[in-house]
């Protein structure tokens, strides 16, 4: 996997819209952070434009992404914020010059898409809070968090054991994202190949029964038979209908997982809540799960 390089002060990055349109001057707080790490900040035209609940036309959402892809002087791409969008332009971005010269991807959620597309071009990417949630409100750690992450390349993580963990080592590739858009990358030419892969999953605002829908998916597709470790965050806003599902979300996981032999941790802070912790894409990392804490480390790069 090709990593980026690493910002530092005077580096020029993008912000762009590829998904849900955003209020006009709501980046307001997030342009200020960003110079405040000394950074150069280009907002995308599009970027507080409208089409239905996207940020503009397909077209115009393209132009932007593929021009901030596109300029070697920008160095990270800052998704404004994700929704729905993202997935409707993957089949016509162009590589060429990202390929020339890779930069970072930030974002979540329906941003899911283009870390897929990233991570099919070989290309690291970091999941990680975004700048419509930028502002004087969001815990210290998940600003300073991706501001070292960007600036230094340190994003271990350690966390508390949970009850539902399954315990034991694994070393691998990370990925993943939002579960309902996993699952929707299967048999597409952005599915990676999860051989090697330590999956990440989060989700937000959905019924129980389908959390385990998407699960099976997973598990009938082959994606549980190959990975070599799971890292579940936040589960926000989960929904059960008048006859209860009668599962936990964490019982629907281990569920699923219980045929295979790989370490599980749950209780990562990453996900559709304020306290949201970077992982980076595609960088090889070791995840060990003990009877009292979790640790994803990475490995360096050579």
């Amino acid at each position: 996997m090709i990593q980026p390089k690493l910002l530092q002060a005077g580096d020029t990055v993008a912000i762009v819209s590829p998904a849900k349109f955003i209020p006009q001057d709501s980046l307001l707080s997030a342009v200020q952070i960003l110079q405040s790490w000394g950074l150069q900040v280009r907002i995308g035209l599009s970027v507080y434009q409208r089409h239905f609940q996207m940020a503009g036309t397909d077209a115009q959402r393209l132009a932007d992404l593929q021009e901030a892809m596109d300029d070697p002087k920008v160095k990270a791409i800052f998704c404004s914020r994700g929704g729905y969008g993202s997935g409707r332009l993957l089949d016509a971005l162009q590589t060429k010059y990202l390929l020339a010269n890779p930069k970072w991807l930030i974002g979540f959620s329906d941003i899911t898409f283009l870390h897929a597309f990233w991570h099919a071009h070989k290309v690291m990417s970091i999941h990680a809070t975004m700048p419509l949630l930028m502002n004087p409100t969001a815990p210290e750690a998940t600003i300073q968090g991706l501001k070292e992450v960007l600036f230094t390349g340190n994003a271990n993580h350690q966390w508390a054991n949970s009850a539902s963990n399954r315990l034991g080592s694994a070393q691998g590739v990370l990925w993943g994202g939002n579960l309902s858009i996993i699952s929707h990358l299967l048999g597409t030419p952005y599915q990676p190949d999860f051989e090697n892969i330590i999956l990440f999953i989060e989700e937000v605002s959905e019924y129980k029964y389908r959390i385990d829908r998407l699960m099976v998916h997973l598990k009938m597709a082959g994606v549980l038979a190959r990975i070599k470790g799971l890292v579940v965050g936040q589960f926000t806003d989960t929904k059960d209908n008048p006859q209860v599902f009668g599962a936990s979300v964490e019982e629907i996981i281990q569920e699923h997982c219980a045929s295979y032999a790989f370490p599980i941790a749950f209780g990562f802070e990453a996900g559709h809540e304020a306290l949201h912790l970077p992982l980076v894409f595609g960088k090889s990392c070791n995840l060990e799960v003990s009877s009292t804490q979790s640790s994803l480390k990475y490995e360096s790069s050579r």
